[in-house]
């Protein structure tokens, strides 16, 4: 059986959108408004699979939005409500303090605009998703349209405690649509309450089982010989069980991700090999679980250890990430603020924990392995002959020659 390397793309595409759809917003308020006046032949249920309301700390929490109507096709639901100035279902989870949104916060940082703060320019970076052909309008009856979304995607619950999960949206209209005069109906689901409670056995056993789910599915992959195509290879053209495999390695990832304890993090950034052209969306949902950890010393500590490993990989884009990271680990607010003085001032301590790296990095050179060294050395060149629109570049010249001559790579873009 061969697959469309393009059609599954899209259909990939497309699950992640129906996850995302719920693109919600925590609160910290500890009450849930009334639910407003809404057509009482029109429905928006919320519920969790199965109907379970206890959860673990760290526990996948699947969830079910239900679209119905008891007037079979009055009403339409517009599954790309942006053309009706409309919204799908959003999430709320209070209270909102030990929750983080990560549609609000993905837990990516752009150091950047920090260590450009002499130049005088700006930078500036962004992330986007769309699907264009989800675009449909679907008559509401009494069997309801049902979307799965997984809230353990979107929010980050730190702390065991009850929460409540409502769903608003904006995204029905009375049939027919037509787009110049339809207006989306405002609609607010019913609340559910949810459980979470902290099992430190239960943790570290879903841990072993992932791990070896994991390890399983690796290697029938690695047997199979596709860890050995590159991602843009004219022979990567998926059959069913690679594909099989690569869901299975990414489930028990997300599993490792969502539990977030101090032991996944060590499993995950072991895993980590910081490849960027891995054509396996694991490894993206590994970098995730490390930049989104509560555990942010350890992540810290683990990843800095991390580059000097013969095998990982070290590119541009993750000593960036590092960096800013440890900037905010020392000062909290780094990037509460976007102005140019904020900049300046942190300027000094970005470039001392750059710099850092990148000695650790230009000593691990030599012993980098084939698949690891080539990126590195190129990172390795590229920051330590930067200067930062200062006098002095980041690394001394003397030292930067010193350590590529040890891995016998040509020294011509460093100052003689």
């Amino acid at each position: 059986m061969k697959i469309n390397p393009k059609r599954l793309c899209c259909a990939l595409i497309c699950v992640l959108f129906l996850s995302f759809r719920c693109a919600g917003q925590t609160s910290s308020l500890p009450e849930l408004s009334a639910i407003p006046a809404q057509p009482p032949d029109l429905h928006l249920v919320l519920s969790t699979k199965e109907g379970h309301t206890q959860f673990h700390l760290g526990e996948i929490i699947d969830l079910d939005v239900g679209y119905s109507s008891s007037t079979p096709g009055k009403y339409l639901l517009v599954t790309l409500p942006s053309k009706i100035h409309g919204h799908s279902a959003r999430l709320t989870v209070t209270p909102g303090q030990h929750v983080i949104d990560r549609s609000k916060d993905n837990g990516m940082r752009n150091i950047d605009p920090i260590l450009h703060a002499n130049c005088g320019t700006g930078f500036s970076g962004g992330v986007g998703s769309g699907c264009g052909d989800c675009d449909a309008e679907l008559p509401l009856t009494s069997s309801p349209v049902h979307y799965p979304y997984s809230l353990t995607t979107q929010f980050q619950i730190t702390e065991p405690g009850s929460y409540i999960v409502q769903a608003k949206s904006d995204d029905v209209i009375v049939a027919p649509l037509i787009v110049e005069t339809s207006k989306p109906i405002q609609l607010t689901s019913n609340s559910v309450q949810i459980e979470v409670t902290d099992d430190p056995v239960w943790s570290e056993e879903e841990l072993q089982k992932a791990t070896t789910r994991f390890e399983n599915a690796r290697t029938k992959y690695v047997d199979g010989g596709w860890a050995s195509i590159s991602a843009d290879s004219v022979k990567n053209s998926p059959g069913f069980e690679q594909i099989q495999l690569q869901f299975e390695m990414q489930g028990a990832v997300e599993t490792m991700r969502v539990l977030d304890t101090e032991a996944s993090l060590t499993k995950i950034v072991q895993l980590y090999n910081g490849v960027e052209s891995n054509p396996d969306y694991y490894t993206h949902v590994l970098l995730e679980a490390i930049i989104q950890s509560k555990h942010r010393r350890l992540a810290i500590k683990l990843l800095s250890e991390r580059i000097a490993d013969p095998d990982f990989a070290v590119s541009k884009d993750l000593l960036d990430q590092l960096t800013a990271m440890e900037l905010e680990n020392q000062i909290p607010d780094a990037f509460s603020r976007d102005d140019d003085e904020h900049s300046r001032e942190l300027y000094p301590s970005a470039r001392q924990i750059l710099q850092e790296h990148i000695l650790v990095l230009g000593d691990s050179l030599q012993n980098k392995n084939a698949e690891a060294f080539a990126s590195s050395l190129k990172t390795f060149k590229l920051y330590a002959n930067e200067q930062f629109c200062t006098d002095e570049p980041l690394i001394p010249n003397a030292t930067t020659r010193q350590m590529l001559k040890a891995v016998q790579a040509p020294d011509t873009q460093v100052a003689q």
